[in-house]
């Protein structure tokens, strides 16, 4: 009973890290694909040059941080690279929400965290679950279909609302990085009592041995 108890935390968090890349996809591609076309179409009124330049912000924060987590990697856990950069993007879509349709300096400034906060978050979730429960190719297809799903919904419903009512785009934004930061914090719980579990077993075991 016990193990089974422990299979089911197992496909528990499996199911939340699914939610998460699903969160975190809808969150790139969201920012990679609506940038230019928020700018256009917002009050802000950006001509496709200006929107451009917004967007290259994004891909030049986004190029920066992806390089600075690999040596980072070395010195910090993945749990502080991943609320750090939840942290970030939580302040950047709060800006974005409240000041991206009044301020051209706000949404770059929106726009560069969000790149920066998105860079580590795919590979950084992979080395926290892969340091909780062993992440076969099952488990890495879960996660790859979450992505794939994640791009395909956040774009069919943002491409709907995009030129006529824009700032939906942010508000959505702000409400899928609230949804990311609850699904990782339950990943959280129970990938501590998972480990708790694992623990206890260690520990009957070398009792038993010993």
């Amino acid at each position: 009973m016990k193990k089974m108890s422990q299979d089911a935390k197992k496909y528990v968090l499996i199911a939340l890290m699914a939610v998460y890349y699903f969160t975190f996809a809808g969150l790139e591609s969201s920012f990679r694909n609506f940038t230019s076309a928020f700018a256009v179409s917002c009050s802000l009124n950006l001509t496709r040059h200006q929107a451009a330049d917004v967007l290259a912000i994004f891909y030049s924060t986004f190029a920066v941080f992806r390089a600075i987590i690999i040596p980072l990697s070395a010195f910090a856990s993945p749990a502080v690279v991943l609320w750090s950069s939840i942290s970030m993007i939580g302040v950047a879509t709060f800006l974005l929400s409240m000041f991206a349709e009044s301020s051209l300096f706000w949404l770059q400034l929106g726009v560069a965290l969000v790149g920066a906060g998105i860079a580590p978050l795919f590979a950084s979730g992979m080395l926290w679950v892969k340091n909780v429960i062993p992440v076969n190719n099952k488990v890495g297809a879960v996660f790859t279909m979450g992505c794939s799903i994640g791009t395909q919904v956040y774009c069919m419903v943002i491409g709907s609302y995009i030129e006529s009512q824009a700032m939906v785009f942010m508000y959505l934004m702000t409400g899928t990085l609230l949804s990311f930061a609850l699904c990782f914090g339950l990943a959280n719980i129970v990938a501590n009592l998972i480990r708790r579990e694992k623990r206890k077993e260690d520990d009957n075991c070398k009792s038993f041995v010993s």
